[in-house]
């Protein structure tokens, strides 16, 4: 599961990220003197460099798989009965039995603007707690690797694989799209989800 799992969603990830950074100019050249700043202190190998400094690299990873995750449900099984307010309209309650199989959407959970606020916008500040004008987010409500006992078990590797990648690739290199006025599509593989195409062209800094 570890291996199987990780490859093909880490990759559909990072499809993302670059076609972000792409978009969002800002964003790029944030992470990319966090980068020069980080990796110049740590040298040129990965095993040097401390992720946890990387820390608007990070942010970005975070908010790229909240909007486009690559895994588009998960399922868990219920342990006990449970009733919960639907919050559609006064007293409608909605009970489900002990055994039930359920499908979990962690898109319908991260565009809701009750659990993120200004769900639809590319917000990496959100991550970081450096915005006063967003409020932080709350892990509890972020579903892409899921969440309690039965969570993904490679989180913390793909967190921190995907964090070191954006930093070492934004170092040396600028991304743009090779399409002016161009827009994802995605596309559905099995389980995943991930861009149809991505036309994009990279360059080395000066």
């Amino acid at each position: 599961t570890f291996l199987m799992a990780g490859y093909e969603t880490t990759a559909i990830s990072m499809s993302f990220v670059v076609y972000f950074l792409s978009k969002y100019k800002r964003c790029q050249e944030r992470c990319a003197e966090e980068a020069r700043r980080v990796l110049g202190r740590c040298g040129v190998h990965g095993t040097d460099i401390d992720d946890d400094e990387l820390v608007y690299c990070r942010a970005v990873f975070m908010e790229t798989i909240r909007l486009h995750l690559p895994v588009m449900f998960t399922t868990r099984v219920t342990e006990k009965e449970m009733s919960f307010d639907t919050g559609l309209e006064e007293g409608h309650n909605v009970t489900i039995p002990k055994g039930t199989r359920c499908v979990v959407c962690p898109t319908v959970v991260h565009m809701d603007e009750r659990n993120f606020e200004r769900a639809e916008e590319f917000l990496p500040e959100r991550w970081n707690n450096s915005a006063s004008s967003i409020s932080a987010a709350d892990p509890h409500n972020f579903f892409s690797f899921s969440d309690g006992a039965r969570n993904c078990v490679g989180k913390r590797l793909a967190i921190m694989e995907s964090t070191i990648l954006i930093a070492v690739l934004l170092r040396d290199v600028c991304v743009d799209f090779a399409e002016e006025g161009f827009e994802m599509k995605k596309v559905r593989r099995f389980v995943t989800c991930g861009p149809e195409s991505l036309p994009v062209v990279f360059w080395r800094r000066e």
